[in-house]
This record gives C-alpha cells, structure tokens and sequence, in this order.
C-alpha cells in the first residue's frame, strides 16, 4: 500500500517553496496585515457560522487578538471578526508588491508544478477538451493557459487589474476584472475553478451559490482550500500557515464542506487531501532551532507525505462538487 502510494507521488520542492527565512517574513506579514486593518476600517463581528447560520461557538484558539471559533454543528471553524473593509487588505500596495515578489520569484516553478497538475485533474473529469472553463481568482494564468493549449475553451476572472493584464499579455486569455455577483457571459460553464479562494470570500455560501448560477446542468465546481483537520494544523496549532487573520476568514473541514455541499443542492463528486504539512512543519522546526527534528523530517519527508495524503488529513483539501439538479 505505502510503495503504491509513493509511486504515484510528486514531490514538492520544499527549498524552493519554503526559502530561508520564510517564517520570519510569514509571521511579520500576518502582524503587519493586522495591524493595518486595525488603524483603517476595523474589524465586524462574525457572531453566527457562515455555513450552517448556527450562533453557537466554541474558540478553538486565538491569534493576533483574533479568534478562530469552532461551530459544534458542521465543525466549520471561522474567525469571529472579519476586516469592515477588504480593499484594506487586498488593494493595499504592500499586499501587492509582496504577491507580486513571491510569484515572480517562483514563478516558472509554479506554473510547471502547479498549473499542469490541476490542469490534469480537469482533463480527468471529461471524455473530450471541448469543455467551457472559468478560473475564479485566476491569478497570473498558469492554469488556465495548460487547459488552453490542451483544447479547452477557457475564461478567467481575476480582480488585481495588474494580474490580469498579464495573463492576458502572457497568454491571450480572457480574463474579467468583475465579481462573480456581476459576471454574466451568456456561457454555461462545464468547470468553474477555485483555486485558493473560498477561504478568502465573507459569505462563501452565497459566493458558491453564483458559481452554481454559471454551471451547465451536470457541471462541476472544483474547489482546493486549506483543510483545518490536518496533521500541520495539530503541530503547528496558531502558527499554521493557514492562520491568517483578515485573510484567511474560514477553515473547512470535511464535516463544513458536507454541509456547504447540501446548502448548494450539489452533491460531492470526490474529496481528497494532498499538502505539504511535513514541508511547513520542517522549516518551521528549523524557524524554533530545533534542527535534529526538521533534519528527520526532510530525511523522510516523501514517505511522512504520503501517509498524511493518503489518510486524508494533509493542509489542502480538493473538493469536486457537482450540480446534478435543477
């Protein structure tokens, strides 16, 4: 079973996604992002779960002076505060300039590793190419440009106009600079695309419901977002990666994305977990000095993956859900 499982895995390049001082920045960066959203707008109270509508909650633990609570009825957890004003956050030219440097600097990494795997996992759900596509935060068009030149017809929604001037430049790809709420193109999508998104969205019930609005009977939304029910998450606790305080406003968990699945009237065509929990967790022993423990950890790092994949509890989660009714 474990040899299987290792023969079917692609490493991830833990250097070159983890560089050295990658906690030092990370942690600054949360405390920075904090602090900004504190002087502006402020922060809302989130007093009810933004899946199940439950008004019951339990603090799972706190960072930056922000709750991660836990809803006992779908096992959501969320944050009790969200930002009052999110162009706070995304529209501010530090938050761009530090996107802008980690793509740049990753980038021909990222589009080889990343963008052929998912482009992968969509040529997998279809007999033929000849399938209508829309990316959702499309980002710099990695993606979208492997199904493109796979034969897929593909749109891409994209809200840094920055961003999507250069998919557009880079791969001739259309990309829309509107909400979902707003777009509107007349297609009937086979695939909508979320890679990295719904964790970001305040209401993701209603954000997927325009999603759905956009899909052909039969068609799929695939979904990639953390999953709080990690092997990471159970180390690192607070200081997991996904902890990102007026960023990162959810953590689904299997039990949540159940529910969302029902709430949607869609049915969950796959589940599964892939990560790189023993990557974060290694540079992040190395971040607390504790040297002999991240040395075995990277000693054995493909073998630890691959048992946290295939138990399904690594830090990412894929999510096909499909629209089956009407």
């Amino acid at each position: 079973m474990l040899d299987k499982l290792i023969s079917n895995f692609t490493p991830l390049d833990i250097e070159k996604l983890r560089t050295d001082g990658f906690y030092d920045n990370f942690f600054n960066s949360k405390k920075i992002d904090t602090e900004r959203i504190e002087r502006g707008s402020g922060w809302e109270e989130c007093e009810e779960c933004p899946i199940c509508g439950s008004r019951v909650q339990e603090i799972e633990f706190s960072y930056l002076n922000i709750n991660i609570a836990r809803c006992p009825g779908c096992s959501h957890r969320y944050t009790d505060k969200v930002p009052m004003n999110f162009s706070e956050v995304y529209n501010s030219e530090e938050y761009s300039a530090a996107v802008e440097k980690l793509e740049l600097q990753q980038k021909d990494y990222r589009a080889d590793r990343f963008g052929k795997e998912r482009a992968e996992i969509a040529v997998q759900l279809f007999d033929n190419t000849d399938k209508a596509v829309l990316d959702v935060g499309c980002g710099w068009g990695y993606f979208l440009s492997h199904l493109k030149s796979r034969g897929f017809d593909c749109y891409g929604i994209e809200l840094s106009k920055q961003v999507a001037d250069f998919s557009r430049k880079q791969y001739g790809l259309d990309i829309l600079t509107v909400p979902i709420e707003e777009y509107d193109s007349g297609i009937e999508f086979d695939l909508i695309t979320l890679f990295g998104v719904v964790e970001h969205i305040k209401d993701p019930i209603s954000f997927l419901k325009h999603c759905r609005r956009l899909l052909r009977r039969g068609g799929f939304v695939l979904i990639f977002t953390p999953n709080f029910e990690s092997i990471a998450v159970r180390i690192m606790l607070e200081n997991a990666n996904m902890i990102y305080p007026g960023q990162h406003l959810h953590h689904f968990t299997c039990g949540s994305i159940n529910e969302t699945a029902a709430r949607l009237q869609m049915s969950i065509y796959s589940y599964s977990t892939n990560g790189i929990d023993i990557g974060d967790i290694c540079t992040y022993y190395k971040y607390l000095n504790r040297n002999e423990v991240a040395a075995f950890l990277l000693e054995n790092a493909v073998m630890l993956q691959c048992v946290i994949d295939g138990s399904n509890c690594a830090n990412h989660m894929r999510v096909i859900l499909q629209r089956t009714d009407d």
